[in-house]
């Protein structure tokens, strides 16, 4: 059966919740038939995720990853671009700094996700959500984990969709309320699943 993973992020600093994972958590997934759906919790740390990815995709049934990251604001924002770059002074889960300038050294300057943006996009504002397209990731741990994804589904066989998605804070913390939350994980999931069965993926 193909597998759809959708991971969420863990907590770090003095955050109390992390949205990213408290809406992939528990959340029922409807998916077309022919496909199962997989959470995974990713550790906020610069040395774990890599590996925590590999396991992921470990899988041969898996055939779209899509990764949730907490973010400012009150907009949900479809990413486009995984950037080649990471922070060099914010310190992780671990304590510990990324190691080095790049986050995978000789690899290509960026990826494109390879979710139709547009179409995401649009399911995601008909379900009542405020969603825009980003083309950056930041330089912390979620483009970090963008850019390696992007990185393996290059090189992986059968193609693979693949993407992230940055969710605000809760509307106690200033960010979006949870009805308008709950809807974007099976949205997203929805919307890639769909990308995946096409006859030929329209990925950029």
């Amino acid at each position: 059966m193909k597998t759809l993973v959708l991971t969420g992020f863990g907590l770090w600093g003095e955050e109390k919740y992390n949205s990213s994972w408290d809406i992939v958590r528990d959340n029922p997934i409807v998916l077309p038939p022919g496909w199962r759906t997989v959470t995974r919790q990713l550790p906020v740390s610069w040395r774990r995720v890599p590996d925590a990815l590999d396991d992921i995709l470990a899988d041969p049934e898996v055939r779209a990853v899509i990764c949730f990251g907490m973010c400012g604001g009150r907009t949900v924002r479809v990413e486009r671009l995984a950037i080649n770059l990471s922070d060099l002074d914010r310190a992780d889960a671990d304590a510990t700094y990324s190691p080095g300038e790049y986050v995978v050294p000789g690899g290509p300057p960026a990826y494109w996700s390879r979710l139709d943006v547009a179409a995401t996009l649009a399911a995601l504002r008909q379900a009542g959500v405020p969603a825009e397209e980003s083309r950056s990731a930041g330089g912390f741990l979620c483009n970090f984990t963008f850019y390696h994804l992007m990185h393996r589904l290059a090189r992986r066989e059968p193609t693979t969709v693949g993407g992230f998605v940055h969710v605000p804070h809760f509307e106690t913390e200033g960010g979006l309320p949870m009805e308008m939350l709950h809807p974007v994980p099976p949205v997203v999931a929805m919307e890639a699943a769909k990308l995946a069965d096409a006859p030929m993926l329209g990925l950029v």
